[in-house]
């Protein structure tokens, strides 16, 4: 237990330059209040709440039936009504809550199931899907595949890791025409004896120093010419007694070209295979089919980039059916809770209507909204209510899973009745989808696929040219007589040598060839069979996306005539009941009745809203739309 004495004493202490030392009653008074301070700050939340269980929190949220409104208004505030019935709930009309208690910190952890929400981040659904579009660099899901299959996870990186592959990428291809550089040395040092003075060069046993430098560039043009340049120069240091110098410089330069002129010839070969393209590798070494590829992975992440806009925003609509959900079983929560109140009454007057069993079955129809409200805000294994869902789209944007502000969708449910032009939109989509985009560009590599295979057809008829100017001398550098140097000689031109020949190279028969050609006619047939595959199924979708707008819209209307009915039914049930004409089971009846209408209304409301990004999607305009 705390000493009050000592504490007094030591808040005397601090305190005693100031009024309060000289005033024991006012120092008093200020440990009294500190103290209830700490405690009411130490107890759990949950104790601090000033609701209590058996009587529920009045909502300022109403669902009563008003006969006078538009069929469909609109407002500067974005919000929507219809006639008799209660419009989708405006999320900025929920029950306002306390601001922040300064005694609990931020939450970091999932909220608690008694604990309302403090403050409401009011999204709308762009900002969303901005929001989610800003912090993706990996596109998430909601499948939890990031953890157990992390290889699957498709990242803004994708594409640029395709085009950057050291050998199937785009800059692989092209580096195939780039100028290579090559330069070697190499000493030796001879030391040997001949049984022959002849073949030793006038020496019995020859002793020599070699030198051998040779330097070199490589480059091949997209006409498939290979164009060489080379540099050889030795150093020769020997007891030959024939020789003209103890020791000699011999240098040359040479240029060589081989021209294809059948297989591996012409531009659009080498932009398609590649000047080094073999049978049975797909040629995706070309610059041609290394685009594609990377066109293909752009596709690709056009389709993840969709599927998260789609994630988001069916999870946003789905966030806000949970809050309107919550709505009506509040609104059902406090009807049982005044009926529970009426029919209590009666039995303490002991009037008819108020027996112990009406009294139980009203008593247990306000708990069984009770438990209904709990899992509105914290959800079930069927499902996850207003936190899990909001979760959900956290985690799809990016966010913390939880944070003080809960997300709260403003955006206005679509109520009005769309009418498409379905041949317009299916040319749309079979000029749009991604799917078939991505095909075409499948069919065209495939197309491409099958002209390189169709060159290996002919035989390897290559023309090569040869030239070269040679130089000798005493020393490598220098001016002098003839032979002075290597150098002068090769600037004198006087020793040129050059020649030129034809190389044929063929199998016969061809037969790896035409089994190359015949594999690329089939998989240009299966590609092709696939993408009018995909137009009829891209059809069939649309027009199921289509029929669904128009069914879900019938359906509305027909599920806003049902809580009309339902409202007029409880209105009139409690009168009936209020005057002792009606019996607690009727009105029970009329107000479970009321709520199941009324979540099947706001359920088809956002059912109505995914419809329609199905549309836009089935359609191939979504990206469009979202720019």
């Amino acid at each position: 237990m705390l000493n009050l004495r000592t504490l007094s004493g030591h808040i005397a202490a601090c305190f005693r330059p100031c009024m309060f030392a000289n005033h024991p009653r006012v120092l008093v008074a200020t440990i009294a209040f500190t103290l209830l301070v700490t405690v009411s700050c130490s107890l759990p939340r949950r104790f601090r709440s000033a609701a209590k269980f058996d009587s529920p929190p009045q909502s300022e949220l109403t669902f009563e039936s008003n006969q006078d409104v538009e069929l469909v208004t609109s407002t500067d505030s974005g919000e929507a009504a219809v006639q008799g019935v209660e419009p989708a709930v405006d999320m900025r009309m929920l029950p306002a809550v306390a601001l922040v208690d300064p005694c609990v910190p931020t939450p970091d952890v999932p909220r608690s199931t008694d604990e309302l929400p403090s403050r409401f981040w009011e999204m709308t659904i762009d900002e969303a899907v901005a929001l989610a579009l800003q912090n993706s660099q990996i596109i998430r899901n909601l499948g939890g595949r990031i953890v157990t299959a992390p290889s699957a996870a498709v990242t803004a990186m994708d594409a640029a890791i395709v085009e950057n592959d050291p050998l199937l990428g785009t800059h692989a291809a092209l580096s195939q025409f780039d100028t290579s550089f090559s330069t070697r040395f190499f000493y030796e040092k001879n030391d040997r004896a001949f049984n022959n003075v002849t073949l030793g060069g006038g020496a019995q046993e020859l002793v020599q120093d070699l030198n051998t430098w040779q330097t070199e560039w490589q480059r091949t043009s997209r006409l498939g010419t290979r164009m060489a340049l080379r540099n050889l120069t030795s150093y020769d240091d020997n007891n030959r007694l024939n020789n003209l110098f103890r020791n000699s410089w011999d240098s040359q330069w040479q240029a060589e070209l081989r021209q294809p002129l059948l297989q591996g010839a012409g531009y659009e070969f080498n932009d398609l295979a590649g000047p080094n393209a073999r049978l049975g590798f797909n040629f995706s070494s070309g610059i041609v089919i290394a685009r594609l590829n990377r066109n293909i992975s752009d596709v690709d992440f056009e389709l993840a980039v969709r599927e998260l806009i789609g994630n988001v925003q069916r999870t946003y609509w789905n966030l806000q059916l949970a809050y309107q959900d919550y709505h009506s079983r509040v609104h059902a929560r406090e009807a049982a809770h005044r009926t529970w109140q009426a029919t209590r009454a009666r039995a303490e007057q002991q009037l008819r209507g108020g027996e112990a069993d009406k009294e139980a079955q009203s008593r247990a129809q306000y708990y069984f909204y009770e438990d209904l409200c709990i899992e509105a805000l914290n959800g079930n294994s069927a499902a996850p209510g207003i936190y899990g869902t909001e979760r959900q789209l956290r985690h799809l944007l990016g966010l913390p899973a939880t944070d003080h502000q809960l997300i709260r969708p403003i955006s206005v449910v679509a109520m009005a009745e769309m009418v498409y032009d379905f041949a317009s939109l299916k040319q749309q989509a079979l000029t749009q989808r991604a799917e078939l985009r991505q095909q075409m560009l499948r069919v065209r590599q495939q197309e491409y696929r099958l002209l390189a295979a169709k060159n290996f057809l002919s035989p390897r008829l290559d023309a090569t040219a040869q030239y070269r100017l040679r130089g000798f001398g005493d020393d490598l550098a220098g001016k002098g007589p003839r032979f002075q140097s290597a150098y002068q000689d090769i600037a004198a031109f006087d020793h040129q040598e050059w020649g030129f020949g034809l190389e044929l190279n063929a199998q016969l028969g061809f037969r790896q060839a035409q089994a190359a050609v015949r594999q690329a006619s089939l998989q240009l047939a299966r590609e092709r069979v696939i993408l009018a595959e995909q137009e009829l199924a891209i059809s069939h979708a649309l027009s199921d996306a289509v029929a669904q707008v128009a069914q879900i819209h019938a359906s509305m209307q027909a599920a806003e005539q049902r809580v009309l009915s339902t409202q007029a039914r409880v209105a009139a049930t409690e009168a009936a009941f209020t005057a002792d004409q009606s019996s607690v089971d009727m009105l029970l009846d009329a107000q479970e009745k009321q709520y199941h209408a009324a979540y099947r209304y706001h359920q088809l409301q956002a059912a109505y809203s995914v419809a329609l990004w199905e549309v836009e999607q089935q359609s191939g305009e979504l990206l469009t739309i979202v720019n």
